[in-house]
């Protein structure tokens, strides 16, 4: 079947070939950061100020505003410390602002009940109900979301908040209330500040260590959890032993307990029950949404086994290198590892023109145009991008796929062209120099790399695709290949647009490096049977591997698809 086409054709193509997808984000700029956070100092101080009992209202109102300005000025100005990357997408920072005035808004009618009940009976209320009201607060919902959604610094951000803000709303609530002095208000704030800085101090660090794959793993969460409850019974003890009119009994102190552990294990399930809401409000995907796709068993998974098997392969060393170099670094391994896999899937439309899946050493590129060449592996980017829409999957992994060769140039058939340029100068004999080759045509539509996981899933493609080519894949040319490919991207400013640092760069290579050396290791040659048994030995250093169905050039990583 003849698959060449004519020369305008491919400049059409090419020239209308794909480009990603735009992330169905919020605005981005100052203008929604703005609009975002006057409706979280609105929503916040209208939640901290109606149960409150403090006077004069004006006062009280005005502290409650400046409050919650400067806690507002913190979270920005901590986010652009941390993430500069992630400061001005409005939808981080609407989803945090949201997690912290949802908190608010459960915390709000729970201060107003038990404080209207304790002002109407007075001591004739258990004071249990009020000094385990630090701990029945809702401390875990947004730490432990955000933690699953945004990261554990957006996780720590937001306890942080909640602690200071749940503190305010507790003081304010019990201010000039019948039975409890300013003493006593004062230090159940201070409890309730304790239990939310070792929530943030806990949770996500242990979201982060922990293997979180499915929604039941979140409740094993409340377990260590459980650390911050005690820390505020440590203050609530000390709170008791100030307090004249109050001496706990031991039961009551068991019935602590049993609330701490209810609590924290209500709270989890909450998260459980309605993190897949947040994640489709605002186009977010958790690590253990990304945990499904991972599953060999889908159905894009299922046909690369069977229609791209060398494909299936490749990616299957790919995220393997990728999620340790991302690991390394503190990138996200899962997102690596699962956006590894489904890189290649637009190989599937034709999974012939690309190398790993040649058999019996028939390559079309052979009597292909050098255009027509680079058209198919430069459109299985778009065609992976459709796959990805067609089959539904996560916008992280879109991003990823339409990243991963960013805008690099396919110096095989560049090459190729000129010289078919050069024959075609010379067959026609009238003296005339070359044709030009326009550049622009032989390289991918990009974007380039805009994440830390899409630059380190970059480099792992093409240089797990470029270490087949090697005719002696020791360690030392292994390393030589990596730092030249890196090199090469580097100055090629495919990482122009990628937060990776210089120094996490030489941590990335090293470590694809050390993950190349261990997959192309060498075995040792066993005997054929006892009579000619000599003692096993390495691979001889001159044994030369099968030939690849493509020659590599100088940027062999883009000609693993010919």
């Amino acid at each position: 079947m003849d698959i060449s086409i004519s020369k305008f054709r491919q400049k059409r193509i090419l020239q209308r070939s794909a480009t990603p997808e735009p992330h169905p984000s919020f605005r981005r700029g100052p203008g929604p950061t703005i609009i975002y956070t006057i409706l979280f100092v609105l929503l916040a101080s209208t939640l901290l100020f109606l149960p409150s009992a403090a006077t004069p209202w004006p006062v009280a109102l005005g502290l409650v505003v400046a409050l919650v300005l400067l806690c507002a000025g913190c979270l920005l100005e901590s986010l652009r410390s941390l993430h500069p990357e992630k400061t001005h997408r409005s939808t981080h920072l609407c989803l945090l602002y949201t997690m912290v005035v949802v908190a608010l808004l459960i915390g709000a009618p729970l201060c107003y009940l038990v404080r209207s009940t304790f002002g109407e009976k007075g001591g004739d209320l258990p004071m249990l109900l009020v000094y385990c009201l630090p701990i029945l607060l809702p401390h875990l919902i947004a730490p432990v979301s955000l933690s699953l959604l945004l990261g554990p610094v957006f996780g720590t951000l937001s306890g942080i908040a909640l602690a200071q803000l749940f503190s305010l709303q507790l003081c304010l609530c019990f201010y000039n209330c019948k039975g409890l002095d300013e003493k006593t208000v004062l230090l159940l704030g201070i409890a309730t500040l304790v239990t939310g800085l070792v929530t943030a101090a806990v949770v996500p660090r242990c979201i982060r260590c922990g293997n979180i794959r499915r929604p039941a793993h979140v409740v094993k969460i409340s377990l260590v959890a459980l650390a911050a409850p005690l820390a505020g019974f440590i203050v609530a003890g000390l709170l008791a032993e100030m307090l004249p009119n109050y001496s706990p009994d031991s039961w009551e102190w068991f019935a602590a307990v049993a609330i701490a552990v209810v609590s924290c294990f209500f709270q989890t399930i909450v998260v459980a029950g309605t993190l897949f809401i947040f994640e489709h409000i605002f186009a977010l995907t958790s690590d253990i949404r990304l945990q499904n796709f991972a599953d060999l068993s889908e159905p894009l998974m299922v046909r690369l086994a069977a229609e791209a098997p060398g494909t299936l392969s490749h990616s299957s060393s790919v995220s393997t290198i990728a999620a340790k170099a991302a690991d390394c670094i503190g990138a996200n391994p899962i997102l690596a590892r699962v956006g590894a896999y489904y890189h290649d899937i637009g190989k599937l439309v034709k999974p012939a023109m690309f190398s790993e899946n040649q058999v019996g050493g028939v390559n079309p590129h052979d009597t292909l145009p050098a255009a027509t060449s680079a058209m198919w592996l430069r459109n299985h980017v778009k065609d992976g991008l459709a796959f990805a829409k067609e089959y539904n999957l996560p916008i992280p992994i879109r991003k990823l796929i339409a990243e991963h060769h960013g805008t690099t140039l396919m110096a095989f058939f560049y090459h190729k062209a000129k010289q078919e340029a050069k024959a075609a100068a010379e067959a026609a004999d009238d003296g005339r120099s070359p044709a030009p080759v326009e550049e622009g045509l032989y390289r991918y539509s990009g974007p380039k790399p805009s994440s830390k996981e899409a630059g380190i899933l970059m480099l792992a493609d093409s240089v797990e695709a470029a270490a087949r080519s090697l005719d002696k894949p020791t360690p030392q040319a292994i390393e030589s290949l990596v730092t030249d490919i890196f090199q090469k991207k580097l100055l090629d400013g495919q990482f122009d647009e990628c937060p990776l640092s210089m120094a996490e760069l030489v941590q990335v290579r090293t470590s694809i490096a050390t993950s190349l050396i261990s997959i192309l290791h060498t075995r040792v040659v066993y005997p054929k049977d006892d009579a000619d048994a000599k003692p096993a030995a390495e691979v001889p250093a001159d044994a030369k591997p099968e030939e690849p169905a493509s020659p590599p050039d100088e940027t062999p990583d883009e000609n693993k698809g010919a």
